[in-house]
């Protein structure tokens, strides 16, 4: 083992860097890798491309998980970072021009709805200042999420994941009441036995499998809340800045939450960020008190590196009217992929607002078991990136969902690449059965 400069990085071999990766960082995603055939090492990116060690070009449409919504390395961003390397990053005993600013941008964006904000670094970190943001102003209480939803992965978050997974990490929060995702009735019953002070919620879900709520849904949680006094969370990590067809999800269901959490994309996903961005009354009845102004601090939220960087994003999505790119292609998409859906009898469903998007695979939803949907869904994903350079992944929540979530600069010719791959793999895996035995096959012969 030799300590590595580096200007050394560029010449080390895969062998040198495989054995590192297994033995220094994570040994089960090295093997999960391999077994799946996508252990590739990328060594370049620029927009919606990224390119391995032999030169070989491949179509993003994973997205860094909605984090990349400017592409990769967006020029500009970087750009706007360098502007201020003379500036201090982190100085706590004094005003921030830059965290100033952005905050000012996401209220003027919100139309004054959502006047103030905290910047954290990162999504579940917005997350965790919104629960205790809600328990602060309610004193205590209970907060109410959704089956499979995803918030992050911290104490606070996790015990609102509608994910088994959690199960690992005992004892949670105990204040936390599953609902099912869209029942407004249960969430009624939940009100006549517990004392409810918050509910978050995703206005569409990402992990759990891309699920577009009714409208009505998002709006009857509005309205309880009012009348209860109960504190409305919209985790936006995934859905907001333009993915979804508006500049924040929440404008496409006429619904403007208590807090809207916002990361992943805010900085072009080039540095780090979130932000807690919340309504003038809820703020002024906790954080906006003088003896209760040290109680938010972070020793790297709102640096004035992330926050230029988010500036800039703010500013290019506006300009270019991404979110408005992402509507018109989303619906091409959409529109495209429910062609595909009638002429492949393995695909369930097709649906998604805006370019966050979900394939469901038939047969899989309720029948197979997690383990099962988790090997053939990666069967795909392996063959979009070995056959046909296209980088795709399922959601945690619901494997049985292809997430096609790709950088709003992408246009209508790399989509149509796109529906060409999937309509050949679908040729090719005629069914479920088959395409269970060929998953197999393609993990024995990535182990061997």
């Amino acid at each position: 083992m030799n300590f590595i400069n580096i200007e050394d990085i560029d010449n080390l071999d895969k062998k040198t860097i495989d054995k590192m990766y297994k033995k220094h960082y994570s040994p089960g995603l090295y093997k999960l890798f391999k077994y799946i055939g996508i252990d590739k090492e990328f060594v370049r990116a620029s927009g919606i491309h990224v390119y391995d060690k032999d030169g070989n070009e491949y179509i993003d449409f994973l997205g860094g998980f909605g984090a990349l919504n400017l592409g990769h390395n967006n020029f500009d961003v970087m750009q706007a970072i360098q502007k201020t390397n003379c500036r201090p990053n982190m100085l706590q005993t004094s005003k921030n021009t830059y965290s100033s600013v952005l905050a000012n941008n996401i209220s003027y964006l919100t139309k004054g709805e959502l006047s103030y904000c905290f910047f954290t670094n990162s999504g579940t970190e917005a997350v965790e200042e919104a629960l205790k943001l809600s328990l602060f102003y309610k004193d205590g209480g209970n907060i109410v999420y959704f089956s499979k939803a995803y918030h992050g992965k911290t104490m606070g978050a996790l015990s609102a994941l509608g994910n088994k997974m959690k199960s690992y990490y005992k004892p949670l929060l105990y204040n936390f009441i599953e609902v099912p995702y869209g029942n407004v009735e249960k969430f009624k019953e939940e009100l006549n036995t517990y004392r409810i002070s918050a509910v978050i919620v995703e206005p569409v879900q990402g992990e759990g499998g891309i699920v577009v709520p009714d409208k009505s849904f998002l709006m009857e949680l509005r309205e309880i809340c009012d009348k209860q006094d109960i504190v409305l969370i919209f985790d936006e990590v995934q859905t907001g800045l333009g993915r979804c067809g508006s500049m924040f999800c929440y404008e496409k269901f006429g619904v403007i939450p208590d807090i809207m959490c916002l990361a992943k994309s805010l900085s072009g996903g080039i540095i780090p960020i979130g932000c807690m961005a919340v309504e003038e009354i809820l703020w002024k009845d906790t954080y906006r008190k003088l003896k209760n102004a040290k109680l938010l601090s972070s020793t790297f939220g709102g640096n004035t590196l992330a926050c230029a960087a988010a500036i800039k994003t703010l500013s290019l999505i506006r300009e270019n009217k991404l979110d408005e790119r992402a509507e018109e292609l989303g619906n091409y998409t959409l529109q495209q992929l429910k062609s595909l859906q009638k002429k492949h009898k393995i695909i369930k469903d097709v649906r998604g607002m805006g370019l966050m998007i979900g394939v469901e695979i038939s047969n899989m939803n309720g029948i197979i078991p997690v383990k099962v949907k988790e090997v053939v869904m990666s069967n795909i994903i392996s063959k979009l990136m070995n056959e046909y350079r296209i980088i795709a992944g399922y959601t945690i929540n619901n494997p049985a969902v292809l997430r096609i979530e790709p950088p709003l600069i992408i246009d209508k010719r790399q989509i149509d690449y796109l529906i060409y791959a999937l309509d050949r793999i679908f040729e090719e895996e005629t069914g479920l059965l088959k395409l269970s035995v060929d998953s197999v096959k393609n993990i024995a012969k990535n182990i061997i």
